[in-house]
């Protein structure tokens, strides 16, 4: 009998035990569940400004904890992570990434440790939860401001292409979080992997191409100068991508283009241009026209709006000679502005010699001797009107034209010019 109970008391101590250990687990399981009913904190979305998609619940969810979470309660929130609840999911993001915001000493390693920071990567490839999808941005964007061991596990789960790639997001918020990754990457350029360099310059490449306002962000995140000094890495996918960046930095405005200059990329050309890899050639190509395609235009606005005594000073400075190259232009806009301003330099020589009552206009003479009215005289061949007429007024004003041209029949009216950019004068010049 003492043996049956024993036997008893035994089985009651395992029963206790387990009872005990089912109501933890239960309170544990429960803690989760009634994450979900609590409201949602309205300060927290009022600063957010997201908007929700249809039917999305923005009730507060609440682990019993306060707004100020510490690393004591990590691991109820990397459950939370794992969690197949979304909105559990939300609140866990959230709650990580106050703990690593609000220290003075992130806690980057202790979080990096508990594994769940491919969770981030995954979520923030999710456009259809905007809320978790900020709240991953900004904790990795804060993961990858650790140390180089810290920075570099982050950067090898390929976060850099998909940082990059929320700029195609519409969510405000979003973008402003990512931009905050700018400083980061301006740092990563001058890392000594290979492979990182190559991302971060072409996730910058795609940040230079979307406007003005990120061409200044690069440029104010001091990335020239290291993009520039990327063009001398022994490796081609790290030239390639750094030369590329460059090319769409200069296709901004003029005080783009002179910041490049400034920082000393002509000295470059002589290795790019006669590099072995062909891309760097195109790129390095690309990037020149698009440097002296600015320059005409310059050259264009000051001949055109300038004075006299502005473009007798051109003039001596060889500015004839200089502009024949773009008269061969397949845009027509190009070939417009060059004539327009050969046409204002003439008529500047045409009153050169009414001042000094000769009745020589030394520009046309130089015109003629260079080669430049026969060049003239081609594009009245163009079918584009406006070239046709300006260059049949310069021929008819300033020098002697046998030609009997019949201006009516010497045009069609469709502008057939565009059709024949190549790829890169479309990018040129944004058509």
């Amino acid at each position: 009998m003492s043996g049956f109970k024993n036997k008893l008391n035994r089985r009651q101590k395992l029963f206790k035990q387990k009872v005990t250990s089912d109501i933890s687990r239960n309170k544990r399981q429960e803690l989760v569940v009634n994450i979900s009913k609590n409201k949602r904190d309205e300060i927290l979305m009022k600063r957010r400004k997201l908007s929700f998609p249809e039917g999305k619940s923005t009730e507060n969810l609440s682990f019993g904890i306060d707004e100020n979470p510490t690393l004591d309660n990590l691991d109820v929130f990397v459950n939370g992570i794992k969690s197949q609840d979304v909105n559990v999911q939300e609140d866990s993001a959230r709650m990580i990434r106050k703990i690593i915001s609000s220290e003075e000493e992130p806690p980057i390693t202790e979080i990096i440790k508990t594994l769940i920071v491919p969770y981030f990567v995954e979520f923030v490839q999710d456009f259809t939860n905007p809320i978790l999808q900020l709240e991953s941005a900004w904790v990795l964007s804060n993961l990858c401001s650790g140390n180089s061991l810290e920075t570099r596990y982050v950067l090898e789960l390929d976060v850099v292409p998909i940082f990059f790639g929320l700029l195609q997001s519409d969510n405000v918020d979003l973008l402003a979080q990512i931009s905050k990754t700018l400083p980061i990457f301006s740092t990563l350029l001058s890392h000594t992997n290979e492979q990182i360099l190559s991302d971060v310059s072409w996730g910058l490449a795609f940040v230079a191409k979307v406007n003005q306002e990120n061409i200044n962000a690069i440029i104010n995140n001091d990335c020239v100068p290291k993009l520039i000094k990327l063009l001398h890495h022994e490796s081609r996918e790290v030239q390639l991508p750094a030369i590329r960046t460059i090319g769409d930095i200069v296709t901004g405005d003029e005080k783009s283009t002179q910041y490049i200059l400034d920082c000393g990329l002509l000295k470059n050309f002589d290795l790019l241009l006669n590099h072995k890899t062909l891309k760097i050639v195109k790129f390095s190509c690309w990037t020149l026209s698009n440097i002296c395609a600015e320059a005409f235009w310059a050259i264009s606005n000051a001949i055109y709006r300038g004075s006299d005594k502005q473009v007798m000073h051109l003039y001596e400075r060889g500015v004839v000679e200089k502009l024949l190259p773009f008269l061969k232009f397949k845009h027509n806009k190009i070939v417009v502005c060059c004539l327009e301003s050969y046409l204002k330099i003439l008529e500047v020589g045409n009153q050169i010699a009414t001042d000094e009552g000769t009745e020589e206009n030394v520009y046309a003479l130089e015109m003629e001797e260079n080669g430049i009215r026969k060049q003239i005289e081609d594009c009245t061949e163009n079918h584009n009107k406006k070239i046709f007429k300006i260059s049949n007024t310069i021929l008819e004003s300033f020098f002697d034209n046998d030609d009997d041209v019949d201006f009516d029949n010497n045009f069609e009216e469709i502008d057939y010019s565009l059709t024949n950019l190549s790829k890169e004068e479309k990018e040129i010049y944004n058509l």
